[in-house]
């Protein structure tokens, strides 16, 4: 039995009114009516059947993640050195050995050792760093990728671990001194598309490495780096002077005669001067921990982030909308001044 693709109806071929080929398949019809609708419109009913007639992909156990039905990932790895026929035995022994793994058979000849692995269970990098405890190593290309404003420490092993679970990626190592990713992997299961890509869901750019490029060029790139980043320190250092100024006006000389109205709007002019420096001097602390939180971690720009953000955020205490009489605006300043008793005159005052 088969069914008509227009109105569903199960009929036998043979007594099939008409028959169409389209995608490789032949449908059979009913009437001529469905083969009228049918030639109208052939891609939408093909389409529609087959979506119908698929067989869904098994999903592993919710508890182990494992299931013998699911559709295996087959590698060729290369081995270095593979040359005997006991050396072989001890490969496919050692890559054998990895969880998830189902079948590992080494070609001495062609020095690869065909593995086949569950990739929920086993990665690439797993599978390479399995033949070196047997006295080998894995073959493949290999790159160095500059990774743009990498400072954060705790960044490296995010970076290294997300990159050793990309398929066809054998190895990986990230220098934070040099910023610089290392990455041996196989060419015919990953691109260097894809480990961009690793790089930049953690909120870095990649760009080429440094050390693989003339020193006067290098160089130069360092010097361009640290002129950016001079510039936004100077600019926060400058901001920071009135900041500081209407912050502890106690001890200034002509700010403790100010009242408080002109006191809160110093302080206003002082919060939005404070915008830029956060959002253009500090802004790669704040893009580096939204890339963490999308990944759930935390690393060194979530500390800054949130240190340097939530007094922001922060509404004002009611003492700074309170009125306070002139008189003794002027008294609290004089006895903060002497140091007896500071008096605490400020936004969180």
């Amino acid at each position: 039995m088969v069914k008509d693709p227009v109105c569903g109806m199960d009929i036998e071929p043979q007594d099939a009114a008409a028959s169409r080929a389209h995608m490789g398949q032949t449908f059979y019809f009913c009437s001529p009516k469905c083969v009228e609708k049918f030639d109208a419109d052939p891609h939408r009913y093909a389409q529609a059947t087959l979506a119908a007639t698929e067989t869904p992909l098994p999903v592993g156990s919710a508890t182990t993640g494992f299931n013998p039905a699911l559709p295996l990932v087959r590698v060729e790895l290369p081995v270095l050195g593979l040359k005997r026929e006991q050396d072989g035995q001890a490969v496919a022994a050692a890559v054998a050995g990895v969880s998830g793994v189902r079948s590992a058979h080494a070609n001495i000849g062609a020095s690869v050792v065909t593995v086949e692995y569950d990739p929920q269970r086993a990665t690439t990098a797993a599978l390479a760093a399995a033949l070196r405890p047997a006295g080998f190593r894995a073959g493949g290309a290999q790159t160095r990728i500059g990774i743009a404003g990498l400072r954060c420490a705790s960044c490296v092993g995010f970076i290294e671990e997300d990159l050793r679970a990309t398929p066809g990626v054998l190895s990986a190592s990230v220098n934070v001194g040099t910023q610089e990713a290392t990455v041996a992997y196989l060419p015919q299961q990953t691109t260097l598309a894809q480990l961009h890509s690793v790089i930049q869901d953690w909120g870095y750019q990649a760009r080429p490495a440094a050390s693989v490029e003339p020193v006067d060029k290098q160089e130069a790139e360092h010097d361009r780096e640290y002129r950016s980043l001079f510039r936004k320190f100077l600019f926060a250092a400058f901001i920071s002077v009135p900041v500081l100024l209407t912050a502890y006006p106690q001890y200034i000389p002509f700010v403790r005669d100010w009242n408080m109205a002109t006191l809160r709007l110093a302080w206003l002019a002082a919060a939005l001067l404070t915008l830029p420096v956060l959002f253009w001097s500090g802004g790669h602390f704040f893009t580096g921990a939204w890339a963490a939180l999308k990944h759930r971690a935390a690393n060194m720009n979530t500390l800054i982030a949130l240190g340097t953000g939530a007094p922001g955020s922060t509404p004002p205490s009611p003492s700074c909308s309170a009125p306070v009489p002139r008189r003794h605006l002027g008294a609290v300043l004089r006895r903060g001044g002497r140091g007896d008793r500071p008096g605490r005159v400020g936004p969180g005052a």
